[in-house]
């Protein structure tokens, strides 16, 4: 039987359709694509302003991210989380262990998500997480856990304090003496506060694991905000100051008021300064990207400085 040919005008409309049809994830998102080429990183650092907001996750789990990235030809991914669960996520990366059996055993063993809300909350958060290893594998990127006591524990580094304010917290003689000097609840806080402050100076070691395991491979990588904020921040270390790293922060819309309200607290109560801007803020629903965008008020994070340690210390 003899087929008519299409004409032009119903080809474009064959065109439409099937572009309509398909998933609009399926496609590399262009700005984000743009944001990932820049000729000059090597490293591109997306933060994260929420580590609770399920909406991220789930877009880092989407085939738009992934195929965002092998279209600006990134060849590995380091993900802010615990370095010891590397083996079950290789394990998740080769088809061995799928996305939801792996999202039960992170809530099994505790090993969650800060943030994260309830036993659902915490599920969905290792799914996408699984999802995201899984579709990096299959694109050929290999996937990189990282954390302040993971990666760098087999440095040279491992086990040095680098904070003197957290180093009292760490020597239990002298925090016992602290703690019988001030109010329990207080003496917590504060404790935290100085852990916060070595999880900020451990950025630099952070960053000397995250240059080896790269390489000379583009690469992304995931951490908190907090992280590229810092005056000893992750960003600096991998470059930033040279064109060598950029800086986006990944964004929901209504997210970067409460985001900047975080910063100006936890500088107060760090005594560290927290206000250095990314490159770009970028809008992961609207696909929009600026340096100032229009729905948060992000230029008051120059007031985030820190004014000393206000706590206990020896």
């Amino acid at each position: 039987m003899a087929t008519k040919a299409l004409t032009f005008p119903a080809m474009l409309w064959v065109a439409a359709f099937v572009a309509s049809v398909l998933p609009a994830f399926a496609q590399p998102e262009p700005m984000l694509t743009t944001i990932l080429s820049s000729p000059a990183a090597q490293f591109t650092i997306l933060g994260d302003p929420n580590h609770g907001n399920l909406d991220r996750k789930k877009f880092l789990a989407s085939d738009e991210f992934i195929d965002s990235l092998v279209a600006a030809h990134v060849k590995k991914v380091f993900f802010e989380y615990t370095h010891e669960l590397q083996p079950q996520m290789d394990n998740v990366a080769r088809g061995y262990v799928t996305p939801e059996q792996f999202a039960v055993y992170l809530t099994e063993t505790g090993m969650g998500f800060s943030g994260a809300r309830g036993a659902d909350g915490q599920y969905k958060a290792g799914v996408y997480l699984g999802m995201m290893i899984k579709k990096l594998a299959d694109k050929g990127i290999r996937f990189f856990a990282y954390d302040y006591r993971g990666m760098t524990a087999n440095s040279e580094n491992a086990g040095k304090i680098l904070d003197r304010v957290y180093g009292c917290y760490a020597d239990e003689t002298k925090s016992a003496l602290m703690k019988s000097n001030t109010i329990s609840a207080a003496f917590e806080a504060f404790r935290r506060y100085a852990e916060m402050r070595e999880r900020f100076f451990d950025d630099r070691y952070m960053a000397q694991t995250i240059v080896a395991a790269a390489g000379t491979d583009r690469s992304v990588v995931l951490p908190g905000a907090g992280h590229v904020v810092n005056p000893t921040g992750l960003d600096l270390w991998l470059g930033r100051k040279t064109g060598k790293a950029r800086v986006a922060i990944l964004y929901v819309t209504g997210e970067l008021d409460d985001y900047v309200k975080y910063m100006l607290m936890l500088a107060r109560d760090t005594g560290i300064d927290l206000d250095r801007s990314p490159d770009v803020y970028y809008n992961l629903l609207e696909h929009t990207a600026s340096p100032n965008p229009p729905d948060g008020d992000v230029k008051r994070l120059r007031n985030a400085k820190g004014r000393g340690w206000l706590g206990p210390t020896c």
